[in-house]
């Protein structure tokens, strides 16, 4: 392809290009909720923050003699940590020609919710060429020209020079000037997987891209926008096979093992930082943790035992008690929720759950010996707490690997769940879906009610309230009963799998009742988006004039 710079072999340059260093931006408030910022002016989350300071580690010793940057806050803010203007004399040459496109109707939207609609090869095509389904953005023609512009007239006679020249900016910038230094047509471009923060150096953009598989990064995003769907069948392959036999017994360890490896995915996606921020305590609606996971609970024990249905009101209650499940990253990130909210609920929900749990099964004499009482803590600490406590100190101390990791294996906690639901229908007999299926059935419908019910109206977390209590932790609950031996529990809540993602296919349009349109003012203060006029109200505060984007108070959360 002709590109318009000199005619010499560019690839072969080595020498040339290996004096190119390409830098995207560290994570920053859109990044973190899966949300498109574009040209918007979004600043760096903390953990953006830590990447660019591991990057600047990385790029040590290394003298620049230009340093390229856009103009939008979350690029220069990694470059000012990168290459310190009071400590260098060198400036930072500030260029328009290096700016993120502008997506239009695409902004500060959920990325899933796009792919969803326009699926997976049109949102590649609407990222990476003109088209109708994208509207009032920047053509991608005239993107391209300006980013070629840059290459040709700044970057190329810099390096021509032998200069070294660093290039701060964004995703689809440096990867369409990868294209291009790589003589790549872009009419069979797709969306790579570029991490943050992470020092890409010319010489090496070959195998950077050539790590890289069409087929294979849209099979993985597939994976992650369908993942109830093949919950759902790996719950009637789990089922079929079982019924024939052909389901290997295996360890509740085992069992315990996986769900720890998906937890540790999905959580590694997260800035657990932000769980302990001030403001996390009213973002947790304790009112609601408590009615959910313990106030309800002890009512459908203490009705069982009113009306002398002393098993069955031990079964529903302990489904009831189980935690907020680790699905609910997944599910909240597909369906446009703010992701934090959601693991704050699924820890401070695991704590309360346990004394709960803990409370019915001594209650009802079922604890039998010592050990059994340890047995919901060590489930649970090694199930979700250890996972998340080592995902913490991953990304504290490897912030770029980390995050670049939990980026490309989302399919591969969605793969380890569905592969948990196989093994645990071991034991478990298509007979036994009457009365256990239809117990698990009608459940499942309620605990969506009281989920819906619960979630706070014209809050921005509203989403993540709805998620949160929707998909209760059966995973655990299911590898307590086959340690305890309680085959009643174990089959309600093996069968309880399929309602709670069948019921899923509902989330979607139920989560865009509740989801904060773009201009919402709270959804700007919660992005950290400069505005004129944002309410002075904390972030879940129920008002309808911020959601339309009519309230004129104004505020410091900036």
């Amino acid at each position: 392809m002709d590109n318009g710079l000199p005619v010499e072999s560019e690839r072969r340059n080595i020498r040339k290009w290996g004096n190119l260093f390409l830098v995207r931006h560290g994570e920053s408030t859109c990044n973190e909720i899966n949300r498109f910022a574009g040209d918007t002016d979004v600043p760096l989350t903390p953990l953006g923050q830590e990447q660019a300071r591991q990057a600047a580690r990385d790029c040590r010793g290394i003298s620049p003699d230009s340093i390229f940057v856009s103009p939008l806050k979350r690029a220069r803010e990694t470059a000012e940590i990168l290459f310190p203007t009071e400590q260098s004399e060198l400036a930072h040459k500030i260029d328009e020609r290096i700016s993120e496109r502008n997506f239009g109707s695409f902004t500060l939207n959920n990325k899933a919710h796009i792919q969803r609609s326009i699926g997976i090869r049109g949102f590649d095509e609407a990222l990476y060429g003109d088209c109708h389904i994208m509207v009032e953005g920047e053509k991608f023609s005239d993107f391209y020209q300006r980013v070629l512009d840059f290459l040709a007239k700044e970057l190329h006679p810099l390096l021509m020079k032998g200069k070294r020249v660093f290039v701060i900016a964004h995703k689809y910038v440096i990867e369409l000037l990868a294209r291009l230094i790589l003589r790549l047509s872009t009419d069979d471009s797709f969306d790579l997987r570029l991490p943050n923060a992470k020092v890409i150096n010319g010489a090496e953009l070959g195998k950077v891209l050539g790590r890289e598989s069409r087929w294979f990064n849209r099979t993985r995003e597939w994976v992650v926008l369908n993942h109830s769907f093949i919950w759902v069948l790996a719950a009637l392959f789990g089922a079929a096979i079982n019924q024939f036999g052909w389901l290997p017994a295996v360890s509740p360890l085992i069992s315990v093992a996986i769900l720890g490896a998906a937890t540790g995915i999905s959580v590694s996606r997260v800035d657990l930082k932000k769980l302990f921020q001030p403001h996390t305590p009213s973002i947790l609606a304790i009112k609601q943790l408590l009615i959910r996971y313990t106030l309800i609970p002890l009512l459908v024990l203490g009705a069982g035992w009113l009306s002398g249905f002393h098993s069955q009101s031990l079964v529903l209650a302990l489904l009831m008690a189980a935690p907020a499940a680790v699905t609910g990253i997944t599910v909240s990130r597909c369906n446009g929720g703010f992701i934090i909210p959601t693991v704050s609920v699924i820890l401070v929900s695991t704590s309360i759950s346990i004394l709960v749990i803990l409370s019915v099964l001594s209650v009802q004499g079922v604890e039998g010996r010592a050990i059994t009482l340890l047995l919901p803590f060590a489930v649970a600490f090694f199930g979700i707490i250890l996972p998340t406590v080592l995902a913490y100190y991953a990304r504290k101390r490897y912030p770029i690997k980390t995050a670049h990791f939990a980026e490309h294996n989302g399919a591969t906690a969605v793969i380890l769940l569905a592969l948990f639901i196989v093994l645990a229908f071991q034991g478990v007999a298509f007979d036994s879906f009457v009365p256990y299926g239809l117990v698990a059935f009608a459940l499942g419908i309620v605990v969506r009610l009281l989920a819906w019910i619960l979630a706070r109206r014209y809050s921005i977390f509203g989403i993540d309230d709805y998620i949160s209590f929707a998909y209760p932790n059966v995973f655990l609950v299911i590898v307590l009963a086959n340690m305890i031996d309680f085959p009643e529990l174990h089959q309600t809540a093996v069968w309880y799998l399929l309602p709670m993602f069948i019921l899923a296919t509902f989330d979607e349009s139920l989560c865009r009742r509740i989801a904060s349109p773009t201009h919402d003012n709270r959804l700007k203060a919660f992005l950290r988006i400069p505005q004129t006029a944002p309410c002075q109200g904390p972030l879940e505060n129920d008002c309808e004039a911020c959601a339309n984007g009519s309230c004129g108070r104004t505020s410091s959360v900036v």
